[in-house]
């Protein structure tokens, strides 16, 4: 029996941290399990200022808060096959 480890993502925590999943449209052939996660606004909205912010972190070597946020919304559980 193989055991693999599923992550999901814990919607309540994500939206505490200012960040909303973006599931795949189906009706283009995506996934919904499949998406992004962006900051939004108050009307859900996604952030596009905010958005930019945080992909500028990127490679400084330091945590931005909203990445912090993600890591703290993953839920990972072994599951057995």
């Amino acid at each position: 029996m193989a055991t693999a480890t599923v992550i999901y993502r814990n919607s309540a925590l994500l939206a505490a941290g200012g960040l909303k999943f973006f599931p795949d449209d189906p009706a283009v052939g995506g996934d919904p399990e499949h998406g992004v996660i962006a900051p939004v606004t108050t009307r859900g909205e996604v952030d596009q200022t905010l958005l930019e912010d945080w992909a500028s972190w990127r490679k400084t070597g330091r945590r931005h808060r909203l990445t912090q946020a993600v890591m703290d919304a993953i839920v990972e559980r072994d599951v057995r096959s």
